[in-house]
């Protein structure tokens, strides 16, 4: 074999091998639309301080602002009324989602400048209303209640399930096998393309 091409065979052979090696990310699923206050908002937690889950919004919120993977542009205050808001937090019971109530751990409205739920799919909403399950969460570990929450906070900034990656997306519903409680590198990427 000519030294050229000798040379050449070896190049090509450790580009190849490096990209074999070489980690690929995808980026979590995202609704078609997109919140028109965007990420740098105010939220709003029904009775505050008194509200049982105010520890895992918190943390959750602030998981969002510092996920560890790099900047992204999302910075939340919160705020002593739903005016203006891009985020609403309430706690409810298990019996606000009838029978299936125990199964569910939280459920984000998208909702237009009226007050009605819209497809993020179809439109862009003004603001989204998150409830938490208080009932459910309440068994949890303060890792699964600040997990559950980031979920939903996912959506609310317009982050679609991403059941297809339960160890790399707090976007996996828990029911398809979550084991992250905290934004990972998917979903930070996924606020930056979108936004």
């Amino acid at each position: 074999m000519k030294p050229k091409k000798y040379l050449c065979s070896i190049i090509l052979s450790t580009l190849f091998t490096i990209l074999l090696a070489t980690p690929v990310f995808a980026i979590t699923p995202t609704f078609t639309y997109s919140c028109s206050r965007g990420v740098n908002v105010y939220y709003y937690i029904e009775n505050g301080s008194s509200n049982p889950l105010y520890t895992p919004i918190r943390d959750a919120a602030y998981n969002w602002e510092h996920t560890g993977y790099g900047s992204n542009p999302i910075y939340l205050y919160i705020k002593s009324t739903n005016s203006g808001t891009a985020i609403d937090f309430y706690a409810k019971t298990s019996s606000y989602w009838g029978p299936d109530g125990d199964n569910i751990g939280g459920q984000t409205r998208p909702m237009n400048a009226s007050g009605y739920e819209i497809d993020p799919n179809l439109s862009n909403w003004l603001y989204s209303e998150i409830y938490l399950n208080n009932t459910a969460l309440s068994t949890l570990s303060s890792s699964l209640r600040q997990g559950v929450t980031a979920h939903e906070m996912g959506h609310a900034f317009g982050l679609a399930h991403y059941n297809s990656n339960p160890t790399g997306s707090i976007m996996c519903q828990t029911a398809y096998g979550r084991t992250v409680q905290t934004v990972q590198q998917e979903d930070n990427d996924a606020i930056n393309a979108k936004y």
